[in-house]
């Protein structure tokens, strides 16, 4: 009788746990962002520390997909991207806006540097008002033939959301096996 309660008590718990899941609004899909830049810190891509965007203007390219597409983000609209420093790094909050849309840049990475060309990425965080907050990935192309850059914006899945999903397999599971004992 003791190990019934205990079954129910496991199922109703991952059961509640999984519903809370499923009222989260995640934001997905990509952006992609173009514009014009100069280099900060140094006299060219090579020894540059940061990136200054011309006029803080860029322009959505047509790389846009899921929740930015639904919420009316199209090709060629205008955002907003700050200018921002990567060597050294320390975050960088509303990196880019669009559209109720913003990023701020949590953790970066210098991929490739050289005189001709600069690769960043990083991740942080994603938001909009009537979503969840969700973690997103970065991308930072540039080189020096036009000066200009590209940058790509996308989510990743939540490890929270499957560890949530993990532990309310595991408690049904032991909730059968109690049940048969």
């Amino acid at each position: 009788m003791k190990s019934n309660k205990l079954a129910k008590l496991l199922l109703a718990t991952s059961i509640s746990a999984l519903c809370g899941t499923a009222t989260a609004i995640p934001i997905t899909g990509s952006i992609g962002l173009t514009g014009d830049y100069i280099v900060t810190g140094g006299t060219g891509l090579g020894d540059a520390t940061g990136i200054d965007i011309i006029g803080d203007d860029a322009t959505v390219e047509g790389r846009v997909g899921g929740t930015f597409a639904a919420e009316g983000i199209t090709a060629g609209q205008t955002a907003y991207h700050s200018d921002f420093t990567f060597a050294p790094f320390s975050g960088v909050a509303n990196l880019w806006t669009v559209g109720g849309f913003s990023f701020d840049l949590e953790v970066l990475s210098i991929d490739y540097q050289s005189s001709v060309a600069l690769v960043l990425s990083g991740s942080g965080t994603i938001r909009h008002a009537g979503y969840d907050d969700t973690f997103g990935t970065w991308v930072f192309t540039s080189n020096n033939l036009d000066s200009s850059f590209t940058f790509s914006s996308s989510n990743a899945p939540e490890p929270g959301v499957a560890l949530l999903l993990g532990a309310g397999l595991a408690a049904f599971g032991a909730s059968r096996i109690l049940r048969q004992s």
